[in-house]
């Protein structure tokens, strides 16, 4: 509950398809014994992240109306985003909807490395 209001979290698209892979390769790792690998740190920083955004959907950094991609505004038609800094200089990328109704859900709609970040959001190496 946040401000007396239901909350879920749904992990979307591109989002989806990275926590399944990342669930999916992190299984493999532990049946064969192998421990403390960047898939597990980084499926752990994620599923710790979706717990702290259902209990605050805005725990994130908001990001300016300006500065979200115009690949989420076509792709989405976004009008708010939200990131969270995972492991490994990873990103979750979210947006709310539902602020001013009964329940709000907290779309996840990316989970990429600090590379991909970069390039999605136009930021140059220096």
């Amino acid at each position: 509950m946040f401000k007396g209001k239901e909350v879920q979290v749904a992990l979307i698209g591109d989002a989806k398809k990275t926590y399944l892979f990342l669930k999916k390769e992190v299984k493999e790792e532990l049946e064969i014994r192998k421990i403390g690998t960047e898939n597990q740190t980084i499926l752990k920083s994620i599923e710790k992240t979706i717990e702290k955004l259902k209990e605050n959907p805005q725990y994130g950094t908001h990001i300016k109306k300006k500065q979200i991609p115009k690949y989420y505004i076509e792709k989405l038609d976004v009008r708010n985003l939200w990131k969270c800094d995972l492991a490994n200089f990873w990103r979750l990328i979210y947006w709310i909807d539902g602020l001013n109704q009964v329940k709000i859900i907290s779309f996840v709609v990316d989970i990429m490395n600090h590379k991909q970040y970069n390039k999605i959001f136009g930021y140059k190496k220096s």
